[in-house]
């Protein structure tokens, strides 16, 4: 996708006016106007779609992660909100998926990556310390994809 560097550095319409050129480039692909089509740079966009496409699904995952985590080890701190939000983020996942079945094949790299951020936010937002939660936090994700997305799974406290 395009990025302000590439604004400085292109003469194109691509890099003086990134929304010209979008509404410009979707006129010539309707009307079927592949000569005015600015192939590169459009290949480049729809490879950035598909990229934030598995972005966004990795960022809800570890929405979801950090709540999980945070109502396995501080149970006491589970709330409407806590609940909310977990079941808001699984229904937008829910969502993701179901407009983009194939990303449901990234679904165990994706679920490690954000298992690997949501550590160190869920141990920020728990005030913990770092040598803290890398003990008592499982170095893995416990949890399955499909705990993970169903709307009733919640974690047993750790006692």
């Amino acid at each position: 996708m395009h990025t302000v560097a590439q604004f400085g550095e292109d003469s194109s319409l691509y890099g003086r006016d990134y929304y010209s050129w979008a509404l410009e480039q979707s006129s010539a692909l309707r009307e079927r106007r592949f000569d005015a089509l600015d192939m590169d740079h459009l290949a480049e966009e729809v490879e950035g779609l598909a990229k934030s496409e598995r972005r966004e699904l990795r960022n809800r995952l570890m929405r979801v992660l950090v709540h999980l985590l945070e109502g396995r080890f501080q149970a006491a701190h589970r709330s409407r909100s806590w609940e909310t939000t977990l079941i808001s983020q699984r229904v937008q996942i829910a969502a993701l998926l179901d407009d983009s079945p194939s990303l449901r094949i990234e679904l165990p790299e994706s679920v490690e990556r954000a298992y690997g951020l949501a550590l160190r936010l869920a141990g920020k937002e728990m005030g913990i310390a770092r040598e803290r939660w890398e003990q008592l936090f499982p170095a893995r994700c416990p949890w399955s994809a499909k705990q993970i997305l169903d709307e009733d799974f919640y974690p047993t406290a750790r006692k």
